[in-house]
């Protein structure tokens, strides 16, 4: 075997790359790393799956949050004048849960809250004919 026969074959070395991501080290007291231990042990998954897993449920609940505030603000402007009743509100706030159920990216744990939120605004009989 010559020297160019033994240049062709090029081992890798080290771990494998992961992806490209920034990474941020945060410093988390017992009482936070506590729940985190609990859920990435619940869930059998690594301390660091968990706090992914943790800050995009926290970032899709607060664009679910956002997008209920934006669409009561937009129906007041709407019906300027006109205050909007509970129910309302509660339509907002169920057309916005279906958008998001939809959504491709969203979670199974997300998607079982959301259909915990549905299932308890059945319960109460507000999604009577919303079969």
């Amino acid at each position: 075997m010559n020297d160019q026969e033994k240049n062709d074959i090029i081992k890798s070395r080290g771990r494998p790359a992961t992806g490209k991501g920034e990474p941020v080290l945060v410093r988390l007291q017992p009482e936070i790393l506590g729940p985190v231990d609990d859920i990435s042990s619940s869930l059998e998954i690594s301390r660091p799956e968990a706090v992914r897993l943790l800050i995009n449920r926290g970032l899709a609940f607060n664009e679910l949050s956002e997008a209920i505030e934006t669409i009561t603000h937009i129906g007041g402007e709407f019906l300027r004048g006109v205050p909007i009743s509970n129910s309302d509100q509660l339509a907002f706030s169920t057309a916005i849960i279906k958008l998001f159920e939809t959504k491709d990216d969203a979670d199974d744990d997300l998607r079982a809250s959301l259909e915990e939120i549905r299932n308890s605004l059945a319960d109460r009989g507000y999604l009577k004919g919303d079969e």
